[in-house]
């Protein structure tokens, strides 16, 4: 006889699609929670070393838009047909104002890692 085995998350996840900034490339949120995020990039990552990553949430500010930037790390990779599917627990966040520009309020994955690296 089977038994259902519990949930073992820790909070609800939510489907959204968020752009993802990784240090080299991005990538898409599949779901959400306050203690992770599974997104799907076509960059190949490895668990090990923490994971430095933002969230760019459009709509997160009043007046513009402000990216989550993160740190955590890898608890789970799976294929996803020509990506890669990355499960994610958040050790720590912090939100930043995020200035529009001519590119779509976009910026370098290196600005989040090299930032997190100065505050390490």
């Amino acid at each position: 006889m089977l038994e259902d085995s519990p949930d073992r998350r820790r909070a609800q996840r939510y489907a959204v699609d968020l752009r993802v900034e990784l240090s080299e490339g991005r990538g898409t949120t599949r779901d959400v929670s306050l203690s992770g995020v599974f997104f799907e990039t076509d960059r190949p990552l490895a668990p090990g070393p923490p994971l430095r990553f933002a969230l760019f949430l459009e709509h997160g500010y009043p007046d513009a838009p402000v990216r989550l930037v993160c740190e955590g790390e890898i608890v789970r990779i799976e294929p996803c047909g020509d990506r890669v599917g990355i499960a994610a627990a958040i050790t720590s966040q912090r939100v930043e104002p995020h200035a529009l520009s001519g590119t779509e309020g976009t910026s370098s994955g290196d600005e989040v890692c090299q930032e997190q690296g100065d505050r390490a």
